[in-house]
């Protein structure tokens, strides 16, 4: 598996999933720009809560538009000669599905690296370095709990159902955030 993974992470730099995480960044940067406008700033319980725009918007379709770069990446690659190499299609889907978890992570972290850059420059001694990492996670955990299914979608049917999908999943979980059943759609 380890040979199949290092394989994955070598097609990486040559695919356009690349612009997933770059345009997490640039979204953090005017996240952060908003929330500093509108001065609700404040501390950093301000700046972490600033992150709900990312949070209940962008996520969750952010992380189904890089598996599904990842499908038109193999589309146009035409087996790319891992016809030829040992491995079951299996364990290369379960390294593709690992190495897009590790960047919609880090996606995140470049989400919040914007805020957490400048909070840290105005307060480093209250820097809350665990509650970050947690955001993180749980962005993380919330943007792939469909993973299996849009990684379906997007290599049957493409990168567009992939997304409604995913719209649609965040709508009802935004829509459904207050209710008694909020669980059904984390």
């Amino acid at each position: 598996m380890s040979g199949m993974l290092l394989a994955e992470t070598r097609r990486w730099p040559r695919s356009g999933a690349w612009t997933v995480p770059m345009l997490g960044l640039a979204f953090g940067i005017v996240q952060f720009a908003i929330v500093f406008a509108t001065g609700s700033a404040t501390g950093w319980d301000g700046l972490i809560a600033g992150n709900v725009m990312w949070a209940t918007s962008l996520a969750g379709p952010a992380a189904a538009l890089l598996l599904a770069l990842v499908h038109v990446r193999e589309r146009r690659a035409r087996g790319g000669g891992a016809w030829w190499r040992p491995g079951s299609p299996t364990v290369a889907g379960l390294c593709r599905m690992l190495v897009c978890l590790v960047v919609v992570a880090f996606t995140n972290l470049l989400v919040l690296a914007p805020a957490t850059f400048i909070g840290y420059l105005a307060a480093p001694a209250t820097f809350p370095a665990g509650r970050l990492l947690a955001l993180a996670g749980a962005l993380t955990l919330g943007a792939v709990v469909l993973y299996p299914v849009l990684d379906l979608l997007a290599a049957r049917w493409g990168t567009a159902t992939a997304l409604i999908l995913s719209v649609a999943w965040t709508l009802a979980g935004v829509l459904t955030a207050e209710h008694p059943q909020w669980m059904m759609i984390p």
